[in-house]
């Protein structure tokens, strides 16, 4: 991620002096965490549509 390559650059550069620094320093703001939805069920039948659909054509 964007934040990973940052936190590896100041690593490498000495604004931390190792990883448990960094750590320690870091603010989470808030986590998001995936969650069952109509949406995603919808994909699954969209999956399944596709998959059975496959050998139609000879």
């Amino acid at each position: 991620t964007a934040q990973g390559s940052a936190f590896a650059a100041g690593l490498a550069v000495g604004l931390w002096d190792s990883y448990a620094d960094l750590v320690a320093q870091r603010q989470i703001d808030c986590v998001f965490e995936p969650a069952s939805s109509a949406a995603q069920a919808q994909f699954e039948t969209w999956q399944a549509a596709v998959a059975r659909a496959k050998n139609w054509a000879t």
